[in-house]
């Protein structure tokens, strides 16, 4: 097939880019069900082939902040007015999440508190669950999945949404300040090695959930340049595959950070640009993957309450299958009703 530039590429709407975003949630579940169903100390098979360097849910949300840095920035180039920029990005984020965070709290979870429904209505930690709205992560509700095996995490992957949304803030900074250029974008580099190596040190100086930030962040930076430079970047199947060999050699060698950084973002564009390109089709896979993110907000809780359902711990493959099929159903349901036709 003959290569073509990322910039054609990200102007066409036949593509398989939701068809990734679709893999990359099912791949959430998949990395959390060995968590959920067998307890902390289980990981998935990717976590166990990379020394433990990053799994299945760390490659998953890389994809997903890469894409989002891609075409966030595309958007920005196109019309990088404020209002609209905020308005695009609030239509896409929230309206979502409040949906699926006021079921959990005010239909799900009353069913499953080992509290009576007086003691949970008026326990102030159920109100405080909320502050999730205001992008402040809280992953326990009263009573509420206490028997798992896991512990009463209600939705751990929704922290990555403050990221999101963080991230949201920064690039639009970086825009504003013209940095978004090719001549001005080493200002872009150096801020967000700056930033990162803040978030590093903080890490290491015990500072709860900052190293988990640092891999979508710089996933992010990562997309913006993409961007910038999508005229003068090919995609190209026979590079593609030499970069899914550097990848997984990176896995192996203990490298997650490493390879996603430098392997995976050229592997991505390919993935969702150059098979679809002539494709017109609307693929069933291409179809639910436009519910990949409402399917990525059920994922944590089905998770647990499934596991809930069959006493606090269970057959991790038997979580997996019956979380996938929930979780598509629910996410379709969410972004029908919230997605204006």
């Amino acid at each position: 097939m003959e290569a073509y530039y990322l910039s054609e590429a990200v102007k066409t709407r036949e593509n398989n880019l939701n068809t990734v975003k679709l893999a990359a949630a099912l791949l959430v579940i998949v990395s959390h069900a060995y968590g959920f169903a067998a307890g902390y100390e289980k990981t998935d098979w990717l976590s166990l082939l990379s020394g433990h360097s990053g799994d299945f849910g760390a490659l998953a949300v890389n994809t997903f902040f890469f894409y989002s840095g891609l075409l966030v920035s595309a958007s920005l180039f196109r019309n990088g007015g404020v209002k609209r920029y905020v308005k695009r990005r609030a239509q896409r984020i929230y309206p979502p999440f409040l949906i699926v965070t006021l079921l959990i709290v005010f239909v799900a979870a009353p069913f499953v508190t080992t509290l009576s429904l007086p003691r949970y209505f008026t326990d102030i930690n159920t109100y405080r669950y909320l502050e999730n709205l205001l992008f402040i992560t809280r992953h326990d509700l009263p009573g509420v999945f206490t028997e798992n095996i896991y512990g009463m995490s209600v939705n751990g992957p929704i922290w990555t949404i403050r990221v999101e949304v963080f991230c949201y803030i920064i690039g639009y900074v970086f825009y504003r300040l013209g940095w978004m250029k090719k001549k001005k974008i080493k200002y872009v580099l150096i801020s967000s090695l700056i930033l990162v190596g803040m978030m590093g040190y903080g890490a290491y100086n015990g500072i709860e959930g900052l190293s988990a930030v640092i891999m979508p962040v710089s996933m992010y930076v990562v997309g913006m340049f993409y961007m910038v430079f999508a005229d003068k970047l090919k995609l190209d199947l026979r590079i593609a595959y030499c970069a899914v060999t550097g990848l997984i050699l990176s896995f192996l060698l203990r490298g997650f950070l490493f390879g996603c950084i430098v392997f995976l973002p050229y592997i991505l564009c390919c993935a969702a640009f150059i098979q679809g390109q002539n494709d017109k089709r609307k693929t069933l896979l291409n179809k639910m993957g436009a519910w990949s993110y409402e399917i990525y907000l059920w994922g944590g809780f089905v998770g647990q309450m499934i596991v809930h359902m069959f006493g606090g711990n269970m057959n991790i493959s038997l979580n997996i299958l019956l979380t996938i099929p929930v979780c598509i159903v629910l996410g379709w349901a969410t972004n029908r009703l919230t997605t204006q036709n």
